[in-house]
């Protein structure tokens, strides 16, 4: 079954929206609960820093490197890729959540961002970094 077949036959289907070549992705992301990152290969990926960004709680497959930083974030709910049920089930725990846990891990992405994405702060510690190569 397609996931677009999976999508009209569930009883969420009213709640779901999916969004292809977006141009202007800050402004909507604070628009959503709850973003979906499902892949079986990434190198970044991106999108869970663009979420993590917004303040926006995700559900995302357990690949790449900002998904293993994030890990720890309680930003989102990772699950493996492949695992149809483990996607379900965090689905389903994420709209069972109270508007205060919902609350929480909108704010623990959009720290984490903070803390890990800022790109003042990486172009502080890549200056710092190029310093410390010239000194030696």
């Amino acid at each position: 079954m397609s996931l677009m077949s999976a999508i009209r036959e569930s009883s969420y289907r009213e709640l779901i929206e999916i969004l292809i070549d977006v141009d202007d992705i800050p402004r909507i992301l604070p628009e959503y609960d709850l973003g979906l990152m499902i892949s079986n290969y990434e190198s970044g990926p991106l999108v869970l820093a663009e979420y993590m960004a917004a303040g926006l709680p995700f559900v995302a497959t357990e690949v790449g490197e900002i998904a293993v930083r994030a890990k720890s974030s309680d930003a989102g709910i990772f699950i493996q890729p492949g695992d149809v049920t483990a996607l379900a089930h965090a689905i389903d725990s994420f709209v069972e959540m109270s508007a205060y846990e919902r609350k929480k891990m909108s704010e623990n992405a959009f720290h984490f961002a903070r803390r890990h994405f800022d790109f003042t702060k990486s172009l502080d510690e890549l200056t710092k970094f190029y310093y410390q190569i010239l000194k030696a």
